[in-house]
């Protein structure tokens, strides 16, 4: 499964963002890295802001999250889903209903890839 990080939650709540400034949490998820087998070396390279950047959206379009996935991860052994979708699959739909992953395409535009 492809390591992944949380730059941006756009759905935590006031109260979440203030008990959890640091984030990383599901309340409030920015910096969080998943999936929890990410090795050191992955959460050093997402910390450092390599990876391709995705967004997180709802039915209707509404942005949930934007972060960054790696490529290739030390934590792509034993996942047997499309590795780019773990930011999706492992934690957006799960935790907050999001349905919709985009990354940008050749020409820079935000496009869906599921």
């Amino acid at each position: 499964m492809t390591a992944f990080i949380i730059t941006r939650d756009y759905i935590a709540s006031d109260e979440d963002k203030a008990e959890h400034p640091d984030g990383q949490c599901n309340l409030y998820a920015k910096g969080l890295i998943g999936p929890r087998n990410a090795s050191d070396e992955d959460m050093r390279r997402l910390r450092a802001g390599e990876g391709i950047e995705f967004q997180l959206k709802d039915d209707d379009g509404n942005l949930y999250y934007k972060g960054r996935r790696l490529e290739d991860s030390d934590a792509d052994e034993g996942y047997y889903a499309e590795n780019e979708l773990a930011p999706l699959d492992c934690f957006g739909r799960p935790n907050a209903g999001a349905v919709t992953q985009l990354e940008k395409n050749l020409k820079g535009e935000w496009e869906a890839i599921n």
